[in-house]
């Protein structure tokens, strides 16, 4: 179960569409770092952010009054807030559309729209473009060409997309943001009746094939990923949550190659199992560790897994560190 944060190809594409400006001059070495950060399988960590203001600041020289990087600082505010509030009601619209057989824009879409249409910009005339193409698709379920390729609007890749959006948009502000912080902000997730406290957001994604209702969140910091996984037997009879412990520890560790032998634990008061070893993936050693605990008063299993680049201590550090940050509700 634990896998390097993902979304399906087409997802990947259409997300991209409703995009509406990059920020002013920058260089192909700058757009690349925003890319890794903003794109749904991107990822963050101080390494990046301190590249990407490096090379803006390496970008606008010679600047001897700061004059241009003030002026590139105060163009990546607005592709920040461009870029986070039009696509996201966009993608809120496809999903209405969708459900309702219509086209159908939300209040903040209808607002959006008529703000970047009275700026003149071709870059703003095609994102709305875009956004009609896609509501259109979604209502009727014809397919929509986005950059050379035909696809459908339809459930699935909606859900992807918004999905990992706040994700994607919380990266993007840390990353345009001058200044690095270590401040760590609380995320609310109330499907997984849990609170988190993070750099930046994790992306949430239902799971599929499951019984009742499960979910995972997951966090991409480079040579650090986080997962928290919620697994639902509700409505399920006759459930063994001690035997669903043990046969989701098999499913996890399997499908990473994790060795180790599950060791009893309890968490909070809740009864479990952990486990920590160094694993292989694409070449690389690893440390993984996991810990799944049961949540009896709603026949559900919480999973925490912590993969860091190192050893399999540096993966139990990173563990213990996420679950302190974890808030049950």
């Amino acid at each position: 179960m634990f896998k390097r944060i993902s979304t399906a190809a087409t997802a990947l594409l259409v997300a991209s569409l409703l995009c509406v400006q990059a920020f002013a001059d920058p260089s192909p070495k700058a757009q690349a770092l925003m890319r890794q950060a903003n794109v749904a399988n991107g990822y963050m960590d101080k390494q990046l952010h301190d590249d990407f203001w490096a090379e803006v600041r390496r970008s606008v020289l010679p600047d001897p009054t700061g004059a241009k990087l003030k002026e590139v600082q105060a163009s990546l505010k607005d592709f920040t807030l461009k870029n986070s509030s039009f696509p996201l009601e966009g993608w809120k619209s496809a999903k209405l559309s969708l459900e309702q057989k219509k086209v159908v824009r939300t209040p903040e879409l209808i607002r959006q729209t008529k703000l970047l249409k009275s700026q003149g910009n071709p870059d703003f005339d095609k994102a709305i473009a875009n956004t009609d193409l896609m509501l259109t698709a979604a209502a009727t379920g014809k397919p929509m060409t986005a950059n050379g390729r035909t696809i459908y609007i339809n459930a699935e890749t909606i859900n992807q997309v918004l999905d990992g959006m706040e994700a994607s948009l919380s990266r993007l502000s840390v990353l345009t943001s001058p200044v690095w912080t270590e401040e760590l902000l609380e995320q609310q997730i109330p499907k997984m009746k849990l609170d988190v406290l993070t750099h930046e957001k994790f992306a949430v994604s239902a799971l599929k094939d499951t019984a009742a209702p499960s979910y995972l969140a997951a966090r991409n910091a480079n040579t650090l990923q986080e997962q928290i996984v919620t697994i639902s037997f509700k409505g399920t009879p006759g459930v063994n949550l001690d035997a669903a412990v043990l046969n989701s520890f098999k499913g996890a560790t399997a499908s990473s190659g994790m060795k180790a032998a599950p060791m009893p634990t309890k968490w909070r008061g809740l009864d479990g199992v952990t486990a920590q070893d160094q694993i292989e993936l694409g070449g690389s050693k690893l440390g993984m560790a996991i810990l799944i605990v049961k949540r009896p008063e709603d026949s559900s299993l919480l999973m925490v897994m912590a993969m860091a680049d190192g050893s399999e201590n540096d993966a139990g550090d990173a563990l213990d560190t996420l679950l302190k940050r974890i808030k049950l509700n």
